[in-house]
């Protein structure tokens, strides 16, 4: 019994060594070609060659638990070439495959040809000419496919790091990883549930679809090519379209991330953001291009439009810094933006948007229609005006018009309140106006009544004239009104105006209050009120700091204590009088009972 257990023993060791040698079991071949409908196997070893393999008419090559190895002395010696296929199908079946060289080669599928990686891994080049296919699935690893004149890929839950289409070629990947993409000459590339980590790049009327992606790096459409992201997020991208290119982003993702993601957008190209949210990114559209942006949420973002350009903002909401110049058009509808300014010969377009800063500059034209702005700054140059009660609230129709600048408000509210900047030599007065700052630039000179502002900047030459309404109500000992009070307001001893108050005891006086230049502000100093009325008079002093209201009591005459005096002296004996009177009734009414 023992003999018969270590005989068997013995067996298998012997099988299980025999079964591992034939696994590694090593062929070395000059040379195979194989034609006609010949199906050729190479299993289960490695396999050495030192000369083409090529593959003719309808036969099949199939490799199957092997190893492929080319024995090179210089790159792309030798290839897996499939050729010549007539009426036929050559090709290529790789189960379990691995193909290796210690230099590059490559797979090149010509005609008809097909070729299938399941489970294998080829890190070469593969090449696809004249309607041949190629099927990569079940997590091989393919590293290079270039594919030209209209031949066909597939790739699923596989490793494809650089993808190449031409020539109308077509590309099917999902579930994959991809380092690199690119798609020229007509052809078309659909990406799905996949990872591209580095670039992807349309050009030449070729098309990219990525839906349910995630995307790295850059992105490039060029010469009427298309980029179409569905439902993908994207970190760190870069963004470029020119010569009639277009992307598109429809319910995706821009991702904050260390790096900040850039879009340009040039030369009659297009940008559409559709339903998307986009985080810290710098958006440009350059040279007759375009900027679409519907029902999206932008953050951090940072828009520039130049060069007859068009930017279209449609029920979304831009935060933070938006600039239109060089003859470029802003078209903001139902929307939201933080900053807004046009520059240049831009045209800015807003109905029933919110805006926290508007901006308008140089020969910019600016139209609101129902909207709401917080402040608005304007820049007007060299102008000669009046202006009157610019302050926060709602404005029916207010129109500004300098130099090239044109800036309209219809059925708006302004807020917070308004900015303004004066250049050149302009000429301006404010009449009871509130600024949350003013600028004035060049020679301006600005006469300021009854006005106010928050800051002030002013520079060159440059010089504003701040006067103030100083409002005297006189009133009596006992605050009623005192009319024809002589009321005369002086400044370092020097009489300026001389009123007599009306039936209201009002005089009101129109004075000097502060000079500002570029060196500072002077004030006019403290004021002294003088009210003469008969034989009485009172005095006080004011420091003017705005329009001020101040109630003054003109002294008594002598007999006013006098007679208050006697009304409190016949008030006292007309009470005690009384009382007296009442209880000597009592004391009757009790000795009668």
């Amino acid at each position: 019994m023992r003999t018969v257990l270590r005989s068997l023993t013995i067996a298998l060791m012997s099988l299980l060594m025999l079964s591992v040698f034939l696994h590694v079991l090593r062929f070395d071949v000059k040379a195979l070609e194989i034609s006609g409908n010949e199906v050729h196997e190479l299993v289960n070893g490695v396999f050495d060659f030192s000369d083409d393999i090529v593959v003719e008419g309808n036969a099949t090559l199939l490799v199957e638990n092997a190893t492929i190895r080319f024995m090179q002395t210089s790159s792309y010696q030798f290839e897996i070439r499939l050729q010549e296929p007539g009426n036929g199908n050559p090709r290529l079946v790789a189960k379990n495959a691995t193909f290796q060289s210690a230099r590059p080669f490559k797979i090149s599928l010509y005609g008809n040809s097909s070729a299938e990686f399941d489970s294998s891994e080829f890190r070469r080049d593969l090449e696809l000419f004249d309607s041949s296919s190629v099927n990569i699935f079940d997590q091989s690893t393919v590293y290079y496919i270039r594919a030209y004149g209209s031949t066909n890929v597939s790739a699923i839950g596989s490793d494809v790091f650089y993808v190449y289409a031409y020539d109308d070629s077509f590309m099917k990947i999902s579930t994959c990883t991809v380092n690199r993409m690119e798609a020229h000459d007509n052809s078309q590339i659909y990406v799905s549930i996949s990872t591209v980590k580095y670039s992807v790049t349309a050009d030449d009327s070729s098309y990219v679809s990525l839906s349910y992606s995630s995307v790295s790096e850059i992105v490039s459409s060029k010469k009427t090519s298309k980029v179409w992201f569905l439902d993908c997020v994207l970190t760190k991208v870069n963004v470029e379209t020119r010569d009639y290119g277009n992307v598109t982003f429809l319910n995706s993702k821009i991702l904050t991330s260390k790096f900040s993601s850039n879009f340009a957008i040039k030369d009659f190209s297009a940008l559409h953001i559709y339903n998307s949210t986009l985080n810290d990114a710098s958006l440009s559209a350059y040279q007759n291009s375009t900027i679409n942006i519907k029902e999206s949420v932008l953050t951090a973002l940072y828009i520039r439009v130049f060069e007859n350009s068009l930017l279209q903002v449609l029920s979304s909401s831009i935060d933070w810094l938006l600039e239109c110049e060089g003859e470029s058009d802003l078209l903001g509808v139902n929307s939201s933006f933080i900053i807004a300014s046009g520059k240049g010969s831009s045209n800015l377009s807003f109905d029933n948007c919110s805006i926290a800063l508007l901006r308008g500059f140089e020969t910019s034209k600016v139209a609101l229609l129902d909207s709401i702005v917080e402040e608005a700054l304007l820049e007007l140059d060299s102008v000669n005006v009046t202006l009157a009660n610019i302050g926060a609230g709602f404005l029916d129709n207010l129109e500004f018009i300098a130099s090239g600048l044109n800036v309209t408000f219809s059925s708006t509210t302004v807020s917070d309140g308004w900015s303004l900047r004066f250049r050149g030599s302009s000429n301006v007065t404010l009449q009871n106006s509130r600024l949350m700052n003013l600028g004035a630039y060049g020679s301006s000179r600005i006469w300021m009544w009854n006005s106010t502002f928050t800051g002030a900047n002013i520079k060159d030459a440059s010089e504003v004239y701040v006067w103030s309404y100083l409002t005297v109500h006189v009133v009596d000992y006992f605050g009623s009104p005192v009319q024809g009070a002589n009321v005369t307001v002086t400044l370092s001893e020097v009489p300026l105006e001389t009123k007599l108050t009306g039936e209201d005891g009002v005089a009101v006086f129109g004075l000097f209050e502060k000079l500002i230049n570029a060196s500072g502000s002077y004030h006019s100093g403290e004021y002294k009120v003088t009210i003469v009325f008969g034989e009485y008079s009172s005095g006080s002093s004011i420091d003017l700091n705005g329009s001020q209201f101040s109630t003054l009591n003109l002294q008594s005459p002598w007999w006013y204590w006098y007679m208050i005096s006697g009304l409190i002296l016949a008030v006292v004996i007309v009470l005690g009088s009384g009382v007296f009177l009442m209880l000597r009734r009592r004391k009757k009414s009790k000795m009668q009972a």
